[in-house]
């Protein structure tokens, strides 16, 4: 598997998404809440940067992010989403608080994407 990281847009995306759904995300929200979209945007992005460099066994620094609104349709945020998750998918990430967070919010959006289906609406429940 090969890992690169992320535009710095992809991460911009999500916290714009966060921002508007607030409500519904309580882990991540309560951080966005508590730290606010810099700092989140910061931790999301060196999360990326560590499973990339413990892939790669380097030592490449994350630079400072600082938030831009990058409003998205749900679909490109959902994309952007399973996107930056496959590229954490190294080393001890994936059992960090931060990108469960984020695989909770995958499974969130999702969730809400399919329950809005007229197909997933007319299946039988049985």
């Amino acid at each position: 598997m090969s890992a690169w990281i992320v535009d710095k847009s992809n991460i911009d995306q999500l916290i714009t998404y966060i921002a508007y759904k607030i409500e519904k995300y309580a882990g991540i929200g309560q951080m966005y809440l508590y730290i606010g979209p810099d700092k989140l945007g910061q931790k999301i992005w060196k999360l990326n940067h560590d499973a990339v460099n413990q892939r790669y066994n380097e030592q490449v620094k994350c630079p400072k992010y600082e938030f831009e609104s990058r409003k998205s349709s749900v679909f490109q945020v959902l994309k952007s989403l399973h996107c930056l998750t496959y590229q954490c998918a190294e080393g001890n990430v994936p059992r960090r608080k931060l990108y469960k967070f984020l695989t909770q919010l995958e499974h969130e959006i999702e969730y809400g994407i399919i329950n809005k289906l007229k197909a997933y609406e007319d299946a039988k429940w049985e």
